[in-house]
């Protein structure tokens, strides 16, 4: 009996401190703005080395592959792609500006109008996205990624 009657005073005092802690914390509570909290989140863009060259070869559907290089400045770029159809190549360039979308994981080539724009971000590497700038999916999915050299 004196066990049950220790245990309940032990959890009656548990409950009283924890109304009590609850009740002057609602007194101290700072709001945080959605500007501050977006500030201190990690992204891409605020935690990652990303300038630099990034290489990869991408599937095709007409040709054999292409070899994608995307070098990142402070806020342009320079896109080389190399299509392999039957032995023969053909070169392609872009030059631009890239922006980051608001979530600042993914950059969009701003120039680039016939091909996929968006990349997501990662340690090290680009994602291309899909035409709709979504994640590709599928059995090729990891062969859209380059790596920094």
């Amino acid at each position: 009996m004196k066990k049950i009657l220790g245990l309940a005073l032990v959890v009656c005092t548990s409950v009283g401190l924890l109304s009590c802690s609850g009740s002057s914390k609602k007194d101290t509570e700072t709001i945080i703005t959605e500007s501050e909290v977006i500030e201190g989140i990690h992204t891409a863009k605020n935690s990652l080395d990303y300038k630099g060259t990034y290489i990869g070869v991408l599937p095709c559907a007409d040709c054999d592959s292409i070899n994608v290089t995307i070098e990142l400045g402070d806020s342009n770029y320079t896109k080389t792609d190399v299509y392999n159809k039957n032995g023969k190549t053909t070169n392609a360039e872009v030059k631009g500006t890239y922006a980051w979308e608001a979530d600042g994981n993914n950059i969009i080539l701003n120039g680039v109008t016939d091909a996929p724009n968006k990349y997501f971000v990662g340690e090290n590497t680009l994602t291309q996205r899909d035409m709709s700038g979504n994640e590709i999916t599928g059995d090729l999915a990891s062969m859209y990624t380059l790596k920094k050299k």
